[in-house]
């Protein structure tokens, strides 16, 4: 996948509320797997914090909302941007009437990585 581009994809998985593992449909009907970091986006954690914390709390309210939104949608296309550090995907994932989970992210949840 190169540079600012545009797929269809299918979740594959949700790992937590900001990274996302989607199925994108390349050209010629090849299908890739990525993990999707959602760009701009810096939601509560969930993993290597304690279950009982705040954190972890709103973590898996950023996740269950993700979750929702996600299977909503009719039909989903991402757009990558670079890989980070650790090999995921940076992008943004739309639903089919072009909204942007990423901005409804920050929009409901003040979730925008500073």
């Amino acid at each position: 996948m190169h540079k600012e581009h545009r797929h269809p994809a299918e979740v594959h998985r949700v790992i937590d509320g900001d990274t996302i593992i989607f199925d994108v449909q390349l050209d010629y009907g090849i299908t890739y797997k990525i993990y999707l970091r959602l760009l701009d986006v810096d939601t509560a954690e969930t993993y290597n914090v304690s279950e009982s914390s705040a954190e972890y709390k709103r973590g898996k309210e950023h996740e269950k909302f993700v979750r929702s939104w996600l299977s909503n949608a009719e039909s989903l296309e991402v757009r990558t941007d670079e890989e980070d550090r650790v090999g995921r995907w940076l992008g943004e994932v739309f639903n089919q009437d072009g909204e942007s989970l990423n901005d409804v992210l920050v929009e409901e949840f003040d979730v925008e990585y500073k």
